[in-house]
């Protein structure tokens, strides 16, 4: 695990057969790289989903129009990260 001690948190003992999250916490102008996400998920085995939380300033609805598959989330700006965490296997983000 890299990144800020402030996102460290005690990971649970899940089964290994549990669907995997993927939380991509999106930023500005990042549409190239949610197609590209996409893509790679709904490549990936039945049990990966990938969860898009939006930045807090963008519409969510922007990002609607790349939801191509139920294996696909979007979550609004208002909700916080730190909420998602738990239940996430892997974080990506562009930005630091």
């Amino acid at each position: 695990m890299t990144g800020s001690p402030l996102f460290i948190k005690e990971i649970s003992n899940r089964p290994d057969n549990k669907t995997k999250i993927i939380l991509y916490a999106s930023s500005y102008n990042d549409f190239r790289e949610v197609k590209d996400l996409i893509r790679i998920t709904n490549s990936l085995k039945r049990n990966t989903k990938l969860i898009i939380k939006v930045h807090p300033h963008i519409d969510y609805k922007e990002y609607e129009r790349f939801i191509n598959s139920e294996k696909i989330t979007l979550v609004p700006g208002e909700k916080s990260l730190e909420d998602l965490l738990p239940n996430s296997d892997l974080l990506i983000t562009t930005i630091s």
